[in-house]
């Protein structure tokens, strides 16, 4: 069959094996490439979603950590507004002797 193709083609038995072989080769060589390329393309796939996966642990670690941040802060601060309010009492309560002082009529 080899020497009819090769004879339809004008071509000796030997340049027509040698094209054959060229052929098989050029089609391992893509057959390579395209494994290559298609585990290329899996690493950084797997890459990208390790990378969403840090990200993602991340943001919850800091959200946990802030939030557990205002509930610390949060009693502090109801603390603070009961000594401002005390505070303004107190300085409701000297308005009246003020005004006695400042003022003599």
């Amino acid at each position: 069959m080899a020497q009819r193709l090769a004879q339809e083609k004008d071509l000796s038995t030997g340049e027509f094996v040698m094209r054959t072989r060229m052929v098989r080769m050029d089609m391992a060589q893509r057959l390579n490439a395209h494994r290559v390329l298609s585990l290329v393309l899996f690493l950084l796939a797997l890459v990208g979603w390790g990378a969403f996966a840090y990200s993602a642990g991340s943001s919850a670690s800091a959200v946990r950590d802030l939030r557990a941040e205002l509930a610390q802060l949060k009693p502090n601060q109801d603390q603070l507004l009961a000594e401002r309010s005390h505070r303004q009492e107190a300085v409701g309560d000297l308005i009246p002797a003020r005004r006695l002082w400042t003022d003599p009529s």
